[in-house]
C-alpha cells in the first residue's frame, strides 16, 4: 500500500490539503486502513483543516512556554537521532482517532525555507517515510506544486502520486505513466467532459483519471475547519443523500491509491433522471 504524494500542477495548488484530507479520512473510516498525513509544505495546515476548530475550542490557553515538539520538525529532528518507532509518531503527531497511531497528522514545518529544506534533506525524509510505512497502513505527503525541486525528490520516495487538476484546458503538470489524475469540484454538467479531459492529457484508462465533484458541505467543513467531522456523519451516506455522490468519487479515488478492488458503486446521477433528460446533463463519470 505504501506512499502516496499528493499535489497540484505547476502553477496551481489546486487544493491539495482538501482532496488529502477527504482521501485520508475515507482510507480510515470506510475502509479501516491506519493512515498518516505528513505536510510537505508550510502551505497545508492539515491539522487546520480536519480539527482545527475543535482543537483550538479545547486548547489550554497558556504564552509560559513557546518552544513546541511536535509536528513535522519533531520527526524530523527525531529521525536524525536514528529510526523512528511507533511511539515517535505518537509523541509527535496529532491523533485523530481514539486507537494509537490509526489516524495520524503531522503539524506543518515552522521553518521558513522548508521547501528547500525538503529538496536538500531528500534522504532524511526517505527515512521518516519507511520508519512510517512500517507503523501505518497509508502515508500520504501533501506537496506544494510550486516548491517544483521538493516534488521531484517526493516522486523519488513515493509508490503512487496523484496530479489534482481543475476541469478545463490543459495544465503545465507533473507526470510520470503512473500518474494519476484527480479533477477538482469536477461538474458533469460542463462542456469539459470526462472524455474530453482524458483526451486533453492523453489519458487511455480510466484507472487513471478519477473526478471529484464540487460538494459545498465539504467546502464549508474545510472552511470552518472541522472536515474530519463531516467524514464521520457522511462516510456511508444514504443512497438518496446529497454526499453519497462525493462520498463514493472519493472512494474511488482512495481504492486506486492503496491497490484495492473499486466497491461496488452505482453509477448516478447529479440530479433526478427526468431532470437530466431535460438539460442534458451526463453522468458523473
Amino acid at each position: 500500500m505504501g506512499t502516496v504524494l499528493i499535489h497540484g500542477t505547476r502553477t496551481n495548488r489546486a487544493k491539495a490539503d482538501r482532496i488529502a484530507a477527504a482521501v485520508a479520512s475515507v482510507a480510515y473510516l470506510k475502509f479501516s486502513r491506519k493512515v498518516l498525513v505528513l505536510p510537505m509544505s508550510t502551505q497545508f495546515d492539515m491539522i487546520s483543516v480536519l480539527t482545527g476548530a475543535k482543537l483550538k475550542t479545547n486548547a489550554i490557553k497558556s504564552r509560559k512556554y513557546s518552544f513546541d515538539d511536535s509536528g513535522i520538525d519533531a520527526l524530523c529532528r527525531r529521525a536524525e537521532q536514528g529510526a523512528l518507532a511507533p511511539e515517535n509518531f505518537t509523541d509527535c503527531c496529532t491523533s485523530l482517532a481514539r486507537t494509537v497511531n490509526s489516524y495520524d497528522i503531522a503539524a506543518i514545518s515552522k521553518r521558513a525555507d522548508f521547501g528547500p529544506y525538503v529538496a536538500r534533506n531528500a534522504r532524511l525524509f526517505e527515512r521518516i517515510v519507511k520508519d512510517a510505512e512500517r507503523v501505518y497502513d497509508l502515508v500520504i505527503l501533501v506537496g506544494d506544486s510550486t516548491e517544483m525541486e521538493a516534488i521531484e525528490k517526493l516522486q523519488a520516495i513515493a509508490q503512487t502520486e496523484v496530479t489534482i487538476i481543475t476541469q478545463g484546458n490543459k495544465q503545465d503538470v507533473f507526470a510520470t505513466p503512473d500518474t494519476l489524475y484527480c479533477i477538482n469540484d469536477y461538474d458533469g454538467s460542463s462542456v469539459f467532459t470526462y472524455k474530453k479531459m482524458k483526451e486533453i492529457y492523453g489519458i487511455q484508462s480510466d484507472r487513471k483519471l478519477y473526478p471529484v465533484p464540487y460538494n459545498i458541505r465539504f467546502k464549508d467543513s474545510c472552511r470552518t475547519e472541522c472536515s474530519a467531522d463531516f467524514f464521520s456523519t457522511n462516510v456511508k451516506p444514504d443512497q438518496s443523500d446529497d454526499n453519497s455522490v462525493f462520498i463514493e468519487c472519493v472512494a474511488r479515488l482512495t481504492c486506486a491509491i492503496v491497490g484495492m478492488e473499486e466497491p461496488i458503486i452505482q453509477e448516478r446521477k447529479f440530479v433526478t433522471k427526468e431532470t437530466n433528460r431535460k438539460r442534458g446533463i451526463r453522468h458523473v463519470i
